[in-house]
């Protein structure tokens, strides 16, 4: 059993990498959605600015790409797992969105309670970290 050190990472650093990975691959999939519809449409709006369209693409891949890979480098150093840490920050964005507090426990397979910095509750932090740990 793998042991954790609870005071190894901040636990915002983390978070705000999943949050700008997820804006990131937000911009660049609802771009592609656009992008696709004009290509294949023959609108003017893409054959009279192809050029930049394409770069535009290139630009919004690049970006969405540079923050999996930061994402990817801060849980291979803390030693987090990637897709719990994608699927906790997906869930805390969707309850803030619809402006819910996180006041029951989340059903990932352990005990984990988060209530967030709003609420500034002790072991918020460690089980954020012990939820988002990589099991090997």
């Amino acid at each position: 059993m793998t042991t954790i050190n609870l005071k190894a990472y901040d636990v915002n650093t983390l978070r705000n990498a999943a949050e700008a990975y997820c804006y990131e691959q937000q911009d660049y999939m609802s771009f592609c959605k656009d992008y696709k519809s004009a290509r294949e449409s023959g609108s003017a709006e893409y054959w009279g600015h192809k050029q930049a369209m394409d770069r535009a693409y290139d630009r919004k891949y690049d970006s969405a790409s540079a923050a999996y890979d930061k994402l990817l480098g801060l849980c291979a150093l803390v030693g987090a797992d990637l897709l719990t840490v994608l699927r906790v920050e997906k869930s805390i964005r969707r309850n803030s969105q619809y402006h819910h507090a996180w006041e029951r426990s989340a059903h990932l397979g352990c005990s984990w309670y988060w209530q967030g910095e709003y609420y500034g509750q002790a072991g918020s932090e460690a089980s954020y970290i012990k939820a988002v740990s990589a099991k090997w």
